[in-house]
């Protein structure tokens, strides 16, 4: 029954939390916005180049939230959760950047860090599968 209700929930706790994350960057960049900027085009150099990070590292971040927080609730087959949410994941990037006008450079920075989450997680799922079958 526990295994059931974790499935139920994946998808909810999975978009709650990449929801979340991009809150909690968007509310970082505009509490430095606007501290550290006269406007939004005018902006210390040192303070435009931590704006450009946020904007470009927090939907990458997310993607990495997402492919974890979707592998912790999957009760079993984790490695299919890990490329199938990479997947539908990347469709939702290649939408927001069609769709939505999300720009180019950030869309691309986001396949990217989701591609090596994926990769990532995948090792450790493995690792951890091969380590439990030696014990």
């Amino acid at each position: 029954m526990l295994s059931i209700l974790r499935w139920i929930v994946l998808l909810p706790a999975v978009f709650f939390a990449w929801f979340n994350f991009l809150e909690f960057g968007i509310s970082i960049y505009s509490s430095i916005e606007a501290k550290y900027c006269r406007s939004n085009l005018l902006c210390d150099s040192f303070y435009g180049l931590v704006l450009n990070a946020i904007y470009l590292g927090v939907p990458a971040l997310s993607a990495l939230v997402v492919g974890v927080v979707a592998v912790v609730i999957a009760p079993s087959h984790k490695l299919f959760v890990t490329w199938t949410t990479f997947v539908i994941g990347s469709f939702a990037v290649i939408a927001f950047i069609v769709f939505g006008k999300a720009p180019l450079i950030s869309g691309v920075i986001t396949l990217i860090t989701g591609l090596i989450g994926a990769i990532l997680i995948s090792y450790m799922i493995r690792k951890f599968h091969l380590r439990q079958e030696n014990l």
